[in-house]
């Protein structure tokens, strides 16, 4: 189940609130599935294991413990100054705990622990607010899934990224990702009716004709050491959910 939820929502900028309704956050939405299908694999006969079960971080560091490195990465210049370095440092102790350390430490579980055969990362897409002093409803709703590939220059470039390019390549782990993610693709259009959803930017190239398939350089579908696909259905933040 992708992200945290819970007390951590707003912090990982993965929580809103539209019209007084209720608060709606992907990481409790990611892990109320990620139970239903873990009990509905099972009962197939799969063995199923979740890198989190409630809405607790896995890693035990907290943002208080990047504070020293963002100080370092992150010095006082003209630019920065005052609040504005302080909210600069901020923002990188919590990008260091939620998007490194964290799915770090579930790489360890998933790559130590369970030795899986495959990896399912659930996440629920969203759109960024055209107003974000006034949020409203966005109108796109579309799907994607996305497997490992899209490296760019600059990343190829970073010897961890191409050894674990190369790591993957070797290990055949797209063989097994991409007609997953097909088989995954087409159950999603018939449950859904979603168009897909098209990247604009240089960090994804598309894997199928149809536009579902992306691949993406992400930090987990690289460390996690078997073959991974992330969901990405729905626009969580769409008015055709409302």
């Amino acid at each position: 189940p992708g992200h945290i939820g819970g007390t951590w929502g707003p912090l990982e900028e993965r929580s809103f609130s539209l019209n007084n309704g209720p608060t709606v956050q992907e990481g409790d939405l990611t892990l109320a599935v990620a139970k239903r299908i873990k009990d509905i694999l099972e009962a197939k006969g799969a063995i199923v294991y979740l890198t989190r079960v409630n809405s607790n971080p896995v890693t035990p560091l907290r943002p208080k413990d990047f504070e020293q490195e963002a100080q370092s990465r992150i010095p006082q210049t003209k630019e920065r100054f005052g609040d504005a370095l302080t909210q600069a440092r901020q923002k990188l102790t919590t990008r260091l705990f939620i998007r490194s350390a964290e799915i770090k430490e579930r790489a360890r579980l998933l790559n130590q622990n369970f030795n899986p055969d495959f990896a399912i990362a659930l996440h629920i897409n969203a759109n960024g607010w055209e107003d974000p002093e006034n949020p409203t409803a966005v109108t796109d709703n579309n799907a994607h899934i996305l497997v490992n590939g899209g490296y760019m220059t600059s990343e190829i470039k970073n010897d961890e990224m191409r050894y674990m390019m190369l790591h993957r390549i070797s290990k055949g782990y797209h063989t097994t990702e991409i007609p997953l993610a097909q088989a995954v693709t087409q159950e999603m259009i018939k449950a859904t009716a979603l168009p897909p959803y098209i990247y604009q930017g240089k960090n994804a190239i598309r894997v199928d004709t149809e536009g579902y398939i992306w691949g993406r350089n992400l930090l987990a579908n690289r460390i996690f050491d078997c073959p991974v696909i992330f969901l990405e259905p729905w626009t969580a933040n769409s008015c055709l959910l409302y």
